[in-house]
């Protein structure tokens, strides 16, 4: 484990996502046993195969998860009420998170990527 990913989960943008984000990055972990862990544009990422497949953030209000938006649209009915951006799906509290849909996204990307 990088210093600077411990470092940005000792100073998050909001101390309440701590539990949310440890729990979320414990999944991606799980999800992605061959990804390795660093910092990329101040986020802790997640890559494979020199392709990036997820991010996370804590921001002021929400959490953010950087992941293949193309696929996330194409789940986007099973997301239900989540806010998706341009670039990220945004929500609460890790509850809010469909994880089987999210793991899902996860193995299409890795699939997805390895065809490239």
């Amino acid at each position: 484990m990088s210093d600077s990913i411990e470092h940005y989960f000792e100073n998050l943008k909001n101390p309440n996502h701590y539990d949310d984000l440890q729990q979320l990055r414990a999944f991606l972990r799980e999800q992605l046993p061959e990804a390795t862990e660093d910092m990329t544009y101040g986020m802790p990422t997640y890559s494979q195969n020199n392709h990036v497949v997820a991010s996370i953030a804590s921001q002021k209000n929400y959490i953010s998860l950087y992941m293949d938006m193309e696929l996330v649209e194409q789940h986007r009915d099973e997301l239900g009420n989540l806010n998706c951006g341009k670039s990220c799906i945004r929500f609460k509290r890790l509850d809010d998170l469909p994880l089987d849909v999210i793991g899902t996204i996860l193995a299409e990307t890795v699939e997805k990527q390895h065809a490239e």
